[in-house]
């Protein structure tokens, strides 16, 4: 009897500290699985980087930190396989064109790290932003890595343990590497389906529109832009029905033309609301959709789309959402704190341009 005993107690440690080793998160790693910046930086990414045993898969639009591309290199030294996929540089004229990772390629490369670009035109830009380590957890972000969005910028991480999930990341990544991005519609509606992945462009559009339609008492919103006019249509429509539509963005977020403001001023007129944070104090680049969070109903989308044209209908973007209680009131409660000290639009853009006279 003790003996059996004994042996049942051996088999289940075993078990619990074979979990623990395949899936354990760095120890600094946050509670509530989300990472939050500009508040807590660039550490818990080099955490992850450096945590890694086997491999790094990243895809991000531009990578130019050099503490986190140093620990890319440390990681690679050890034995790590480290893959980066980014967006192209100069491929597209202005406002896409970007330079930014040609450096970063250059500095990779001599270190013996292949970084690889999506096939030319297949999309706009090639703007997911995911990082998975040892295929066993993942970090789907609304942030690049670079010193704006780690010191200036509100973004969100979501770390993804569910094994099928990390798998799907995985296959995604590897098709993507190996310039076989090209997904039919069966596929991407698979991956929504199964694992409540949106992989854009295909079925983007659609996914994200159903994914409000379900809202039924509160929408939270963080948007970098807002202007497409579909999705200005959706938010008209549930503050028709007197459901609760929050934006919190900043004004003109690319500079010339505030392309938002047709969007604002609809949904606002009909019971809507819209809050901003000066670009120069904390810049919105966070890509997050709240529905109904504390309620039966919560969920949460996070990723990289914006919802503008391009963005919904030509980017490589990637969005995960999420029901997990911790992670949702998590944002929700930071996206409190953000309405509270946000200003209104005429009051935000003055201090912007108050500042870069």
């Amino acid at each position: 009897m003790r003996k059996t005993l004994k042996l049942s107690i051996l088999v289940l440690l075993c078990g619990v500290l074979s979990t623990k080793i395949l899936f354990a998160l760095p120890d600094d790693w946050p509670e509530d699985k989300i990472i939050v910046l500009p508040d807590m930086g660039s550490k818990h990414i080099v955490s992850a980087i450096k945590s890694a045993k086997k491999s790094i898969d990243l895809t991000l639009y531009h990578l130019d930190d050099k503490e986190v591309i140093n620990e890319f290199i440390n990681a690679k030294k050890k034995g790590v396989n480290v893959r980066v996929i980014l967006n192209k540089p100069n491929l597209y004229p202005s406002p896409f064109q970007t330079t930014i990772n040609e450096e970063t390629e250059k500095i990779l490369a001599s270190h013996f790290i292949e970084t690889h670009y999506l096939v030319d035109h297949q999309y706009t830009l090639t703007h997911s932003k995911f990082m998975i380590i040892d295929n066993d957890y993942a970090i789907v972000q609304t942030f690049n890595y670079d010193d704006f969005n780690f010191k200036k910028a509100r973004n969100f991480g979501l770390t993804i343990e569910d094994k099928k999930q990390v798998s799907a990341l995985s296959k995604i990544f590897e098709k993507d590497f190996n310039g076989k991005s090209a997904e039919n519609d069966t596929q991407v509606l698979n991956l929504w389906n199964e694992e409540k992945i949106i992989l854009g462009p295909e079925k983007q559009r659609t996914l994200i529109s159903d994914l409000l339609k379900t809202t039924k008492e509160s929408v939270l919103i963080y948007q970098q832009d807002l202007s497409d006019s579909e999705f200005g249509k959706i938010l008209v429509a549930l503050a028709k029905e007197k459901k609760t539509v929050n934006v919190l963005m900043v004004p003109v977020p690319f500079g010339g033309i505030d392309n938002n403001r047709i969007n604002q001023t609809k949904i606002t007129a009909f019971g809507g609301e819209f809050r901003f944070h000066p670009k120069t104090k904390l810049y919105i680049h966070a890509k997050v959709i709240l529905i109904d969070p504390g309620e039966e109903n919560e969920q949460m989308y996070v990723g990289s789309c914006n919802l503008w044209p391009e963005a919904l209908s030509g980017n490589r973007e990637l969005g995960i959402v999420t029901r997990d209680k911790l992670s949702i009131q998590s944002v929700y409660k930071t996206f409190q704190s953000d309405w509270q000290t946000a200003l209104a639009y005429e009051e935000a853009k003055l201090i912007d341009d108050t500042s870069n006279k």
